[in-house]
């Protein structure tokens, strides 16, 4: 009896080098976690600040948020803080 060949989806990343492949796991990630995007800030009248990230309002924690400059250091999929300004996406390396 013959084995069935395998499917050439089973076989997709073999032939790849490895640098390839990290691309392929970083889009695949990036999928399933779309990079954070800084959309706004708001600061209101008491001082308070909040953040606008992929479109949700959050509560940024204590110096995250850079109020002369209009930017904020956002948590990106890497763990590290990126600084972004308002309206800039994080962009993967």
């Amino acid at each position: 009896m013959l084995a069935a060949p395998a499917a050439a989806d089973d076989l997709g990343r073999l032939f790849h080098s490895v640098d390839e492949r990290a691309h392929m796991d970083r889009q695949a990630r990036a999928r399933i976690h779309p990079p954070p995007r800084l959309d706004g800030i708001l600061i209101r009248s008491s001082g308070v600040p909040t953040i606008f990230l992929n479109g949700e309002a959050t509560q940024p924690s204590p110096g995250q948020v850079i109020r002369k400059d209009g930017k904020a250091w956002v948590p990106g999929p890497d763990g590290r803080g990126h600084l972004l300004q308002v309206g800039e996406p994080l962009t993967p390396p």
